[in-house]
């Protein structure tokens, strides 16, 4: 594999305040989120942080908004296997819009690693001669590639078991801020509880800017991928998700659905549904609507009726 032992340190994972999800009007939108563990790094530390439901205000201007179901387990041992996530992957794309019952018009679905340490320069492997800049992320997001223009080099191939480093994709703003560029060779360091640290060895191939930043596919602002490390999903799933499997932080699924006022009722039993089969996968999950009144305004009719 692309691993292998580093000196010891430690981790933490990197205070940083997330955006949530787009809607317009007459859109529904859904989220799944799955999250573990924290980082730490020498001296440094700090919280975990995980999206808050307040802060998907702020991209919600209208209603009916959005339909977000999340759950962060920061935990290795809960953490979920590649089969967890394949039947979830199936249901939240397959099953779960017909739960909801009207038509989809966007869907994706979305992962990330816990934030890592980033190591540049240096003396190929010898690591003591590299240079920690920054935290960052793997991640993937399907249909990434029809949404960002991509303004230097390429899009990263899909990496196999075996390979020395994967390929991957950053913003211009974050290369330039890390002292890095298309080409350059990054390391992660990972470390789970108990074991040594490991290296992720990274070629950056490309660097990307959003066609669209106000595009309901992007379900955070797209400054939040500044941090990331884009790769294919093929690289996420095949390469990174079944050697690691405590290394996730977050799993999406993310559905716009074209709902009207007629809709609301049918809704509300496709979220109860869609929670009660979410748990016996993943456990309990919490889900969030936006905005809140739909909830109520599906009680009132009931009330009323």
């Amino acid at each position: 594999m692309i691993y292998s032992i580093l000196t010891p340190i430690s981790k933490r994972l990197r205070n940083r305040s997330n955006a949530l999800l787009a809607a317009v009007i007459g859109l529904v939108a859904m989220a799944a989120l799955v999250s573990c563990a924290t980082v730490n790094l020498n001296e440094l530390s700090g919280p975990a942080t995980q999206p808050s439901a307040d802060d998907a205000q702020s991209r919600q201007t209208r209603s009916p908004a959005s339909l977000l179901v999340r759950k962060f387990e920061p935990r290795y041992e809960t953490n979920i296997s590649l089969l967890q996530y394949e039947q979830a992957d199936e249901y939240l794309r397959v099953t779960a819009p017909s739960e909801i019952g009207v038509p989809v018009l966007l869907s994706t679905r979305y992962a990330q690693t816990e934030h890592m340490p980033i190591l540049v320069q240096g003396d190929g492997r010898d690591f003591s001669t590299r240079r920690f800049v920054d935290w960052g992320f793997i991640s993937f997001a399907a249909d990434f590639d029809k949404h960002v223009h991509i303004l230097e080099g390429r899009f990263a191939n899909p990496a196999k078991p075996g390979d020395p480093f994967i390929e991957a994709v950053m913003t211009t703003e974050k290369l330039d801020e890390i002292g890095a560029k298309v080409g350059d060779h990054l390391i992660l360091v990972y470390r789970h509880l108990g074991r040594d640290p490991e290296p992720i060895e990274v070629k950056i191939v490309g660097s990307w800017s959003p066609l669209d930043p106000k595009d309901v596919y992007w379900f955070y602002e797209p400054p939040y991928f500044n941090e990331g490390l884009m790769v294919p999903e093929e690289t996420y799933i095949d390469v990174i998700l079944p050697s690691w499997r405590e290394i996730g932080y977050e799993y999406t699924w993310y559905t716009v659905y074209n709902a009207g006022e007629s809709d609301i009722d049918a809704i509300n039993t496709g979220i109860s549904q869609i929670r009660a089969d979410l748990a016996a996968i993943f456990g309990e999950v919490k889900i969030h609507v936006w905005p809140p009144d739909i909830l109520t305004q599906s009680e009132e009719r009931s009330n009323s009726q």
